[in-house]
């Protein structure tokens, strides 16, 4: 059973990760962009803690071992920036340079942050 919940851990980990970037990058494109600053905020905030909250029950219910927990955890980090590889830098206009720039980091910097305050708070 323990080869069974880590080939399902690792499972899960692809195909989480293949799916959110298609995800990602079809928000992107619909409204991440063109939406109001706020409404593009509160998705990015959930979008990084929702991943992080994911990850870890996930963890807790499979025990994936160290090095299957890192490769989660790359993995998040990985699926937490909604537009990675969606467009190149240069082809964004200067005008939207900065809301690229929040679309990149912000849901990376919740991802992390909330990844250590959930793996804190859920200690079994």
């Amino acid at each position: 059973m323990h080869l069974l919940a880590k080939l399902a851990f690792a499972s899960i980990c692809l195909l989480g990760m293949a799916c959110l970037r298609k995800l990602g990058w079809t928000c992107s494109r619909k409204f991440l962009y063109t939406s109001n600053r706020y409404v593009c905020a509160a998705f990015l905030l959930l979008w990084g803690f929702s991943i992080a909250f994911a990850l870890r029950y996930v963890s807790l219910r499979l025990h994936p071992g160290f090095l299957l927990w890192t490769f989660s955890v790359f993995a998040g980090v990985y699926a937490s920036v909604p537009n990675y590889g969606l467009f190149s830098a240069q082809t964004i206009p200067d005008g939207v340079q900065t809301r690229h720039f929040g679309i990149q980091w912000l849901p990376l910097v919740v991802f992390m942050l909330s990844f250590v305050a959930v793996t804190v708070l859920m200690q079994v």
